[in-house]
Formats: structure tokens, sequence, C-alpha cells
């Protein structure tokens, strides 16, 4: 290149890191505002109103702040939320949840009282946590010293070979580990609905697991073999559950594979040949 092109180039490159500075200047200048917004509203008056679909609500500022990112933080912060005359904020929403919510933002919400909501309310109460961009009332749970699971020939009283073993219907995110003593072909760990009865590979849209010879089973991916996920007996595999997304995450040896679409009343279930045996374990 001649020397005027390169002075070209180097003036360009000049301008260029000007306009980043000069927008990294606005950028600051925009944080210090919103930080402003934050730190004003934090001082502002210690209760405040809410009127939610016609209910009236008295919240502490700080219960309302304490999560960063829900509706509630950026109604407080932001200047295009205000209060009605009555010194209120009107939500246009059903009032039914909102005892559960302002508990969940307390850190006072009893757990019981969301696991004894039906179906049905658990998935009204899921449409609010969405308006509200709340992602979750409840912390991982992890599953503890739970029942023996196992597999035997009817003709002991025991529940038949390739017949699926179900644990508790969860109501939550959790967290469990679970050891194969006996992994008997075809053994089979994962999760399935409580109306599913046979093998894993029996149907995709009610059981989710894998299998000994690290075959998975259960959504799109079903019958595919995961080689890094078999196991033989005394294995043990962690398998995590997310309520909210609806899906199972199973890993072992280092080796992990995920399934969505686990939907409807789901436990952590078992099956396996004649003799298989697992145990949940501490997670």
């Amino acid at each position: 290149k001649s020397r005027s092109d390169k002075m070209a180039t180097f003036a360009e490159l000049v301008e260029n890191q000007r306009s980043l500075v000069c927008s990294m200047d606005e950028k600051l200048k925009e944080l210090e505002k919103l930080q402003q917004k934050v730190d004003a509203s934090y001082s502002g008056p210690g209760k405040v109103k809410l009127d939610v679909g016609g209910k009236m609500f008295h919240v502490g500022r700080g219960t309302l702040m304490n999560q960063e990112g829900t509706f509630f933080f950026h109604m407080l912060v932001s200047e295009k939320f205000l209060p009605d005359e009555d010194g209120a904020y009107f939500i246009d929403r059903n009032p039914t949840y909102m005892p559960l919510i302002l508990d969940h933002l307390r850190g006072t919400l009893n757990p019981k009282r969301v696991s004894q909501l039906n179906p049905l309310e658990r998935e009204e109460l899921d449409t609010e946590l969405d308006f509200y961009q709340i992602s979750t009332l409840e912390a991982p749970k992890k599953l503890t010293n739970l029942v023996w699971m196992t597999t035997s020939t009817t003709d002991t009283g025991e529940v038949g070979c390739y017949k699926c073993q179900h644990g508790p219907v969860l109501t939550a995110s959790c967290t469990w580990m679970i050891k194969v003593h006996s992994a008997i072909p075809s053994c089979d760990v994962g999760m399935a609905t409580v109306e599913h009865t046979n093998h894993f590979n029996a149907n995709t849209n009610t059981a989710w697991g894998v299998r000994e010879s690290g075959h998975v089973y259960g959504g799109p991916t079903h019958g595919q073999q995961h080689r890094g996920l078999a196991f033989t007996s005394g294995a043990i595999l962690e398998c995590q559950f997310n309520f909210e997304k609806r899906t199972l995450t199973i890993s072992h040896n280092g080796a992990e594979h995920t399934w969505g679409g686990v939907v409807g009343q789901v436990c952590p279930a078992f099956s396996g040949g004649e003799k298989s045996r697992a145990v949940f374990i501490n997670a």
C-alpha cells in the first residue's frame, strides 16, 4: 500500500476507536442513570400498595426488589409504571396466587403449600409466574433414602419382570441418585408417568430413561444408543428433573443425556429383568 493509503487506514482505525469509546461512555452513562433509579427505588417509601385484580396487597419495597429481573423490580425502577391516585400499582391479573408469590419473595413460603396444588392449579400458578418473570417458587429438592425398587419373578409375590417400578410423584424440580445393585438386562433407569406400567421402550411419550446397554428411550432420540451412559451392576446414576422446563437429565461416568417433554404426573422409575434391583441414595 502507498503511504497515503496507510494513513487513510490509520485514520479510519482511529475514528473507529473514538466511536467505540464514545459508545462505551454513553453506555456507562445509561448504567449510571439506571443505578440511580434503582437506588431511588430502594430509598422510596418502605411500603408498596398493589391492586391485583381489585384485591389490595401491602408489601415491603425491599421484598419486591430482592430479585432483579422480575416484573416487580422493573415496575419500581422503570418510569413507565406509575401508581394510581390512591397510591396503588394496579396489576390486571388474577390475585388468587399472589399470597404464594409474595411469600416466596419474602422467603417465608412453605413448599407444602405448592405441592398441595392440583395439576390445574399448578398450571394456573405457572402462568402467573411467567407473567411476573419468576422462574420458580421452590429450590430444587433432593430425594433421599427412598424405598427399594425390585423386580423378580411373579411367583414370589413381587412385581414381575420388565414391569415399571415407580417412586413418588414429583411436584417440583428435584435431584436424586440411584444405585443399580443388579443390572439384569433389560434394565431401565429414568422417569415415567404414573400410568406407565411396562418397559421403558413401550411408549415414547410416557417413559424417559436409559438402559444398561446405553440405549435411550423416550422423546425424539428413542431407541438410539449412547455408549457413554451404558452401565453395569454397582453403577450410580445421577438424575435431575426440572419441573418448570419439564426436562430430565441423567449423568453417568462423565456422560449425560437430556430429555424434553417430560409431561404428566411423573415419578422416578426403574424396570429390569428377573431379580434386577436398584435403590435411591442421597444425592
